[in-house]
């Protein structure tokens, strides 16, 4: 959230945020921000081919972490979701559609063996990505409505699978109709 409000003076100033001692810059490779997002009291910039990492320094509102910028865009904002200590979407990384974890500010790859699938989707912008925690176990869920297909990674196991509902109208699967979890006692 910005406003014209110099932070230095206090005063409203229409072109301060234009002028050069505004402390925002563009983001490192230049794309357009896909999603912004607030994790581990950090703010998370994510492009369409980039990530910049943000802290607030006490000073300037906000100042970016030249270390922590990755070259990993992001391909659905609605796929961020955090579990853990960790933050989990699905990205592009080296022209590849891969799902990232963010341990740290560190992206990992964890999509490996449903890589040729998810190379595969025509239509992933819709992404939709949440937790749930079935009997103690972690897990990212990760569905493609376009597709119809759910795909869930249990983080302690490290083992992709994907959920869906049995159709009994035409004796095949179709797609996971969950939404969210919630605990009851």
């Amino acid at each position: 959230y910005t406003t014209d409000v110099n932070p230095g003076s206090g005063n409203i100033e229409f072109d301060y945020w234009a002028s050069g001692d505004n402390p925002w810059t563009a983001e490192s490779r230049g794309d357009n921000i896909s999603g912004l997002f607030e994790f581990n009291e950090e703010l998370y910039a994510w492009g369409s081919e980039s990530l910049e990492i943000w802290i607030d320094d006490g000073v300037t509102p906000w100042t970016p972490l030249p270390q922590a910028s990755a070259n990993v865009g992001l391909e659905a904002p609605n796929s961020v979701a955090a579990l853990d200590n960790s933050m989990f979407g699905l990205c592009v990384v080296d022209n590849t559609r891969v799902v990232v974890r963010f341990q740290g500010r560190i992206p990992q790859s964890i999509s490996t063996p449903i890589s040729r699938v998810l190379a595969s989707y025509t239509t992933v912008s819709d992404a939709v990505g949440s937790v749930v925690s079935i009997q103690g176990m972690p897990c990212y869920l990760l569905k493609f409505p376009t597709q119809g297909v759910c795909w869930v990674y249990n983080t302690v196991t490290d083992v992709w699978v994907q959920w869906g509902t049995w159709n009994t109208t035409n004796n095949a699967m179709g797609a996971f109709i969950g939404q969210h979890a919630v605990f009851v006692k």
